[in-house]
């Protein structure tokens, strides 16, 4: 998945140099900035650096689809306190407020998996392409503004199956979104 260790988003810049594409966020860790204001890795937009470099790891074609986890598709204000994704050195919270973040990072996160499947059918003619995330990013709920990704995935996979569940209705109407 998107690394929490900023790994590959580290491995694209000269020892030294200032990292300008990785999130950090509460919890546990950081996420790489897939927007458009990315700096571009090898005249590849970030987006396409991870997936290639992803699929230059691992061999895809053994597998029907690929899997995504510490994601997010999208972001609440007291997670990320300090965010720069436009580079500018000024809070994008209070210069451009959280519709405009998240709907940078829905744009990036689009482009992201559209890759990654776009990968999957190159390597995989003959199998389905599937492209999954996990589950804490897949609600499907229009008001929290995560339903994009129930047209760019083929769903996700439970996070913490029954860890943070409580019951068998919960996990059905969960699903039923």
């Amino acid at each position: 998945g998107i690394p929490t260790t900023g790994e590959l988003a580290v491995d694209a810049h000269a020892q030294g140099e200032v990292v300008k594409t990785v999130i950090k966020f509460s919890g546990f860790g950081y996420l790489p900035n897939l927007t458009r204001f990315a700096p571009t890795v090898n005249g590849q937009t970030f987006w396409e650096y991870l997936v290639d470099k992803r699929f230059s790891k691992v061999n895809f074609s053994l597998y029907d689809g690929s899997f995504w986890d510490a994601f997010r598709a999208r972001f609440w204000s007291e997670e990320i306190p300090d965010i720069d994704m436009d580079l500018n050195n000024i809070n994008d919270q209070d210069e451009h407020g959280m519709t405009w973040i998240n709907n940078e990072w829905a744009s990036g996160v689009t482009n992201l998996l559209n890759y990654e499947r776009q990968r999957m059918e190159i390597v995989n003619p003959d199998k389905p392409s599937i492209v999954a995330v996990n589950s804490g990013s897949m609600h499907g709920d229009s008001r929290d503004g995560t339903e994009y990704t129930l047209d760019i995935t083929n769903g996700g996979m439970w996070e913490g199956f029954m860890r943070y569940t409580y019951d068998w209705d919960y996990i059905y109407q969960n699903m039923q979104v």
